[in-house]
């Protein structure tokens, strides 16, 4: 299906342009300008499970002080249509899956921030504060049933249900090393009781906007979840850059609006290694399907194992 004629199913007047902003690991993201305005189409190969439950998040997300972005009825008043995963497209067949979730919402104004930049990384762990602080409202009971996230690395992708099929897919000479660590991160978890709530679980600089020093919105709830309340600081301090300043920024912002306990910042690098862990077994996923390269799984074992050696054993300064 061409993508002007997808767009055609909402109700936004005349479609002058559909853009590709920039493909992604888990979706395309495209700027539509019409008549009526600017709005953003994402595809993805989203389940039914996370569709039902980022649409019914959003939905009870009121009152924020920035924008999220909250998909639009089609005119039939579907909330997203199902497409083929080809339509020609290489980028879209790159997603994987069976079929493909095209959703449309509203543009927000407002540019990524600069990794690296202190100033707005304090503004945007403010902000991730104030979104976790809103979602700690909702007892995950109350919204559509959903995995929780955990270090259960057997149920992150359908193709990886063993973790020693997982170490196959990596190099001979670092293999060693990542079965050391995920055992080292299993068995750091087990029986772990930290607090927990609905989480973004997918928080970064690619997330999140600005415009001047205002957060004007926070993006791709697509993987929002039940998990330990601490993760979404522990998962954004990689991404708004390595050195101590911009990390005790974002820290800093985020502590301000949101205080977590003294044993929730003991856990920070233990919870940073198990996101790193996730997000390799998930990319492991991906390469077993054809839609990532071996030396693309490779990458990211190296980030893992950089991220090991620059991290304490526990604690955070």
């Amino acid at each position: 299906m061409e993508l002007v004629e997808l767009v055609r199913a909402w109700p936004v007047g005349a479609i002058e342009t559909v853009v590709l902003v920039a493909p992604g690991t888990n979706n395309l993201t495209y700027f539509v300008e019409a008549s009526s305005g600017r709005f953003v189409l994402r595809l993805s190969a989203a389940t039914p499970d996370r569709l039902a439950f980022e649409q019914a998040l959003c939905e009870r997300l009121t009152g924020l002080p920035f924008a999220i972005p909250m998909p639009l009825a089609t005119i039939g008043g579907r909330p997203w249509i199902e497409i083929e995963p080809d339509g020609g497209d290489p980028d879209r067949r790159g997603l994987g899956g069976t079929r493909l979730v095209a959703r449309l919402a509203r543009a927000i104004p407002g540019d990524h921030p600069r990794r690296g930049d202190a100033v707005q990384a304090e503004l945007c762990g403010r902000a991730l504060a104030q979104l976790d602080h809103a979602m700690a409202e909702l007892p995950p009971e109350s919204l559509p049933p959903i995995r929780e996230w955990n270090a259960e690395f057997t149920t992150l992708h359908p193709r990886v249900r063993s973790l020693a099929r997982f170490f196959e897919l990596l190099p001979a000479d670092r293999r060693e090393a990542a079965r050391e660590f995920f055992d080292r991160v299993i068995q750091t978890f087990d029986g772990c009781d930290l607090p927990r709530q609905v989480i973004h679980a997918d928080f970064g600089v690619s997330n999140v906007l600005l415009a001047g020093y205002q957060v004007t919105g926070i993006l791709d709830l697509e993987f929002a979840c039940p998990g330990y309340r601490a993760m979404d600081l522990a998962a954004a301090l990689w991404s708004f850059g390595t050195d101590d300043e911009t990390a005790k920024a974002f820290r800093r912002g985020y502590l301000a609006e949101f205080p977590l306990t003294d044993s929730e910042l003991a856990w920070i690098p233990h919870l940073q290694r198990l996101r790193e862990a996730t997000s390799l077994v998930h990319r492991g996923g991906r390469h077993l399907d054809g839609h990532i390269s071996a030396t693309e799984l490779d990458d990211r074992l190296n980030r893992l194992l950089t991220l090991d050696a620059s991290l304490p054993l526990g604690g955070f300064g």
